[in-house]
């Protein structure tokens, strides 16, 4: 959004000089150059998004209310068709009297954008990496394993690796039973 009183947000804060025809930096010319080899024409104040509204949309509604992001980037050329972050605010409200301050004091954080600004440790992406290897080495979807609360103490390290759901439980102090026996396919997901 941009609006006077709040402000700006998103592509109009990250860009709002060169819309505004005020400065040529290095993101304009590598968008001119990207369009150029697409075949299109950037004028020095066009900001160029890659952005899939169906992809975008079908993020939002899979997101649903919980609190999370989704990126997608089309590998062959750098191109993010999907950066999803909820809960989400809608910018055309902004100047709905009450509206941006309902915002501020959502506790859910929606001004908070998880998919730029989320600090979120490697550990899904390197579950898949974990996951092949143990298939490539002989395990199989419908094998099983214990989940303990304690979570899992590596040899020789005293300190236990814990679930998300065992760190969450000892932040809200309640108790935490474990999954139990789970199988392979089931943990990955």
């Amino acid at each position: 959004y941009h609006h006077r009183r709040y402000d700006k947000a998103g592509v109009e804060a990250a860009c709002d000089d060169i819309l505004l025809g005020w400065r040529r930096n290095a993101l304009v010319q590598f968008q001119e150059a990207w369009a150029a080899r697409a075949g299109a024409h950037l004028g020095p104040t066009d900001v160029l998004l890659t952005l899939d509204a169906q992809l975008q949309r079908l993020a939002a509604d899979e997101l649903g209310s919980r609190e999370g992001a989704v990126v997608v980037v089309k590998p062959s050329t750098g191109e993010i068709l999907v950066l999803c972050s909820q809960p989400a605010y809608d910018p055309n409200r902004i100047a709905v009297p009450g509206y941006f301050e309902s915002l501020k004091e959502d506790e859910r954080n929606p001004f908070l954008h998880r998919a730029l600004q989320g600090l979120y440790p490697p550990g899904s992406v390197f579950k898949l990496i974990v996951t092949a290897a143990a298939l490539e080495n002989g395990s199989a979807p419908q094998d099983t394993y214990t989940c303990p609360a304690a979570g899992y103490r590596p040899p020789g390290d005293p300190k236990p690796i814990l679930d998300l759901e065992a760190s969450r439980s000892a932040r809200e102090k309640r108790t935490w039973s474990g999954h139990g026996k789970i199988d392979l396919a089931t943990a990955l997901r």
